[in-house]
């Protein structure tokens, strides 16, 4: 055994042609946050962002395939059901049109027009009268 501490030939210290081992180094607490921010980033890089990337190029096809079925499937039943609602309305239309005609509505909203029209310029010149008898009634 060696003097002075050492453990002798083969464990280090004094006597020893073994140097003995160093004690242990003390970190900083800002060296310690800095080592444990740069085994988070590379843990993030190697674990989290992998995944991340995985689920995102899994929803984009997701997506695509759903836009593709919409396309495919549901988008021609759509112009279909829009078409026929369309050929639906038009038909109503001509048949209001000939109901028209056939009960002449047209003549009878054009009377009709007429009579307004007179029943409107009636009014006003009642208005008027009645402004005049007013402004001749204070002259």
């Amino acid at each position: 055994p060696g003097v002075g501490g050492g453990g002798g030939e083969d464990g280090g210290g004094v006597d020893s042609k073994v140097p003995a081992p160093a004690p242990p180094a003390t970190q900083s607490t800002g060296d310690t946050i800095r080592d444990q921010a740069i085994h988070a980033k590379e843990y993030a890089e190697e674990k989290v962002v992998p995944v991340i990337k995985e689920n995102a190029k899994r929803a984009h096809d997701y997506a695509e395939k759903g836009i593709a079925y919409a396309n495919r499937e549901i988008m021609p039943q759509v112009k279909d059901e829009a078409k026929k609602a369309k050929e639906a309305f038009l038909k109503l239309k001509a048949q209001a049109v000939k109901f028209g005609a056939d009960h002449g509505l047209d003549e009878k909203l054009a009377r009709l027009r007429d009579q307004l029209e007179t029943i409107d310029y009636k009014a006003e010149m009642l208005v008027l009268k009645n402004h005049l008898q007013d402004f001749l009634a204070k002259a």
